[in-house]
């Protein structure tokens, strides 16, 4: 594959449709925002980005030089957003601002060597997964371009005796001196001492080359030795001339590192998405890269699934959905495990489409063309619909989003009238997903809905509509099993209020 097609596997031309509070509802961002910024943007339906994706991580998990690499080049790039340049501060705090950016491009250039190297030293998959040579190439181009356009020619008229370098500058005394200013050379030379060189005070004036346009009697003048003395008037020569030069610089490298970061902008969010990415995979105890199905199979086949958050103590469960059977309907007692299960599987999903690996042991999915959820909510006084007027307009909304390749999460969406109307209006929610030929999971308490399903497999178009039922295995800790059948008798709300 051609870094082109790479490049345009990766991006996202493809996002699913999302219900709003989706994220939320199933506690996402806790699970996956502190490895991925805004991860919503990253969903996508194509089928070519989720196996891009997958080759990519993998290689960043199994080759750790490769990672190292690419988090060093990320690190790199976030620190050239945040340098301290003012041009208008005195000349130390100027020419201190233009070390840092220095050795920042100078670190820069060495992390892409790095990368560089790690590629050409990897036998096997980098050839494959050509993302790391366009990050790579695309951070050379923008280097040499912006650099060999704007900011050497600014640095080459400072020094007139070597263009493009600035030499070192000794500690100043009292009056009109500087202090602890030491600047490396901007390009043709690299550094020979640390960006901040700081000598005891007690060892001052120990000399460093001192490079300054040809004046008279001034061209190259050596640092004086310990125990001499800068005239005064030496001094207020080199304060006017950084004042007015290194400002100029300062003005630029300030230019050139915000167009750097800019032109890298797409770069970096791929760097950060995919290192990302590869730390959330560290994270999990078990995971898979799932089989990747096309969208028309309507798959959703995990085996030993689970919640992130639980892993320790949840039991893992299995869910198989396909085009023929789509729709599984939930019950069991209260604080079974239902939510948790219905979690799992949407945070499954999300993962798949935005090309990460699953919290399962296996697992063959299809990408969906919309994901959508209707979750009991606490009531919203500023809607003025009341209670049972939101959750209508939430399942309203949700349904009205899916299509044949949709895929739904209903954790009992209709709580708020009697039990005979809510029971009633969830059926109905339950015939519609299935007319629509859409997939996915209805958990409820209404344990009579059960006893429609022969009946609506039979008069409506659609997948099959099958029962499922929480059985929890201790009652000491949060384990339960998901296993297939009508639940048997009530949600054991009395026991709960008894307790």
């Amino acid at each position: 594959m051609t870094t082109e097609k790479t490049i345009s596997a990766i991006k996202n031309h493809c996002p699913p449709i999302l219900s709003e509070g989706i994220f939320e509802d199933c506690a996402f961002d806790t699970i996956i925002g502190q490895y991925i910024s805004n991860p919503a943007q990253y969903l996508t339906c194509d089928t070519k980005s989720i196996i891009e994706r997958n080759k990519i991580i993998k290689l960043l998990i199994e080759n750790t030089e490769l990672y190292k690499a690419l988090s060093s080049l990320r690190e790199t790039l976030d620190e050239l957003e945040n340098i301290p340049i003012d041009k208008d501060s005195d000349p130390v705090h100027v020419i201190g601002g233009l070390q840092i950016f220095l050795e920042i491009y100078r670190k820069l250039g060495e992390a892409r060597e790095a990368l560089r190297g790690t590629i050409a030293a990897s036998q096997e998959g980098l050839a494959d997964s050509t993302i790391f040579l366009y990050i790579e190439n695309d951070i050379q181009h923008v280097l040499d371009k912006f650099f060999s356009d704007n900011f050497e020619e600014v640095f080459s008229k400072i020094v007139t005796d070597q263009p493009g370098a600035i030499g070192f500058l000794a500690i100043f005394d009292d009056e009109a001196r500087l202090s602890h200013l030491s600047l490396a050379s901007a390009y043709h030379q690299r550094f020979k001492k640390p960006p901040f060189w700081k000598e005891d005070m007690e060892h001052k004036y120990i000399g460093e080359t001192i490079m300054l346009p040809a004046t008279p009697g001034f061209s190259i003048t050596k640092g004086p030795s310990s125990g001499d003395h800068f005239p005064y008037w030496y001094g207020v020569y080199i304060n006017t001339f950084l004042r007015a030069h290194a400002s100029a610089g300062a003005r630029q490298a300030a230019l050139y590192a915000k167009a750097i970061s800019s032109a890298l902008k797409s770069t970096q969010a791929y760097m950060s998405f995919f290192l990302g990415a590869a730390d959330f995979a560290r994270s999990l105890p078990i995971y898979t890269f799932a089989e990747v199905r096309e969208m028309d199979a309507a798959a959703f086949n995990a085996h030993q699934l689970y919640h992130p958050l639980y892993s320790r103590h949840v039991t893992r469960n299995s869910l198989r959905l396909t085009r023929d059977s789509s729709v599984a309907l939930v019950g069991g007692i209260n604080k079974g495990g239902k939510t948790t299960f219905l979690r799992s599987v949407a945070i499954a999903q999300v993962l798949f489409q935005m090309g990460l690996p699953v919290p399962a042991h296996e697992a063959s999915l299809s990408p969906a063309s919309s994901i959508v959820c209707a979750f009991n909510r606490d009531e919203n006084a500023g809607y003025g619909y009341g209670k049972l007027g939101q959750e209508l307009l939430q399942l309203k909304d949700s349904l009205s989003i899916l299509d044949e390749n949709g895929f739904f999460l209903f954790n009992e969406p209709l709580t708020a009238s009697t039990p005979s109307e809510c029971s009633l209006l969830s059926l109905e929610a339950l015939c519609v997903v299935k007319a629509l030929g859409a997939r996915g999971i209805m958990i409820t308490h209404f344990h009579e809905l059960h006893g429609y399903i022969k009946e609506i497999n039979q008069k409506l178009p659609g997948g099959q509509v099958f029962s499922l039922r929480t059985v929890v295995e201790s009652d000491d800790l949060p384990e339960f099993s998901i296993v297939h059948g009508a639940p048997v008798g009530g949600s054991g709300a009395r026991g709960f209020l008894r307790d």
